[in-house]
């Protein structure tokens, strides 16, 4: 119970944190003006000039803003939902919460190695800290082995296994492919910009990548992480999905654009994640304290 009272106040600080930097991100500011910057690699590339992104490129600040939309109307209230169930012992809720923990994490790992430097930067700095061992200490509370007993035969293991082994792939050839063409070129990728490495891509090709390829694997095996590391992916997935998709619109709201693929991708694997998580929710035996510590 101990354990539980201290991961509450920490996803009421990362609640109370994001909302600050997600106001500050999306709130209007019409001083200055977008200009041109020629990155090393000799780019000439569109900055933002205005607002908390001023010094991100236009392209950057757009998906910045877009996400802060999504972690604001969504991110937090589900965090915060989560939380309050987690409290009453429910596994579903439990589950939610570490999943949009990862998203957190996730978001703000990035907000803190990619961004350029804003006057919010201890604040991502302090999301990515909380985020991180908010999800730790929400995993190590959970009893795996017991696992694969708290879902009921209505689970869709296969969908979900395929489903993440999937999104895998598609990142292992999106982010990988652009790498590679890039060298095979002797270019530099176009999304590099004005910064000096491709993070979104190392944290895809280097942890999400590797991670849902072993999700997947060990759900078709039955095994008990199998089940735990699914159920938290296909959470995060969908926070992850949705953010891009209202990327996708802000992009083309703002005229930036975006290819065909994007447009019917993202909100693709959102509709399709959404449904095979609600179907998991819907599985699970919420009996108090089953497959968890207290």
């Amino acid at each position: 119970m101990k354990t539980q009272k201290a991961l509450t106040i920490i996803t009421i600080a990362i609640c109370i944190f994001a909302a600050a930097a997600t106001i500050a991100g999306i709130w209007p500011d019409s001083a200055g003006e977008p200009f041109t910057f020629t990155s090393i690699h000799g780019q000439n590339v569109e900055m933002q000039g205005l607002g908390l992104y001023r010094n991100d490129s236009v392209s950057t600040a757009s998906q910045a803003i877009a996400q802060d939309v999504v972690t604001l109307l969504l991110g937090i209230p589900i965090l915060l939902l989560s939380t309050i169930l987690a409290l009453r012992s429910s596994l579903r809720g439990r589950l939610i919460q570490s999943g949009t923990l990862a998203y957190f994490l996730y978001t703000y790992a990035a907000m803190s190695f990619m961004s350029a430097y804003n006057p919010l930067f201890l604040v991502y700095v302090a999301l990515f800290s909380l985020s991180l061992f908010g999800f730790a200490v929400s995993v190590i509370r959970f009893d795996v082995p017991s696992f694969p007993a708290a879902f009921s035969k209505s689970f869709p293991r296969l969908p979900i296994a395929v489903f993440i082994i999937l999104i895998s792939a598609f990142l292992l050839v999106f982010q990988g492919g652009r790498v590679v063409m890039a060298l095979l070129q002797n270019t530099i990728p176009d999304v590099l910009e004005t910064y000096t490495t491709l993070v979104i891509s190392a944290m895809d090709l280097g942890l999400i990548v590797p991670a849902s390829c072993l999700a997947g694997i060990l759900l078709l095996r039955k095994e008990p992480w199998g089940y735990l590391l699914s159920a938290i992916l296909c959470m995060k997935g969908i926070s992850m999905t949705t953010a891009v998709t209202a990327m996708v619109i802000r992009a083309l709201l703002t005229g930036l654009g975006a290819s065909v693929v994007e447009i019917i991708l993202f909100p693709g694997l959102t509709v399709i994640g959404l449904t095979l998580a609600g179907l998991m929710i819907r599985s699970i035996s919420d009996a108090p304290g089953r497959a968890a510590v207290s």
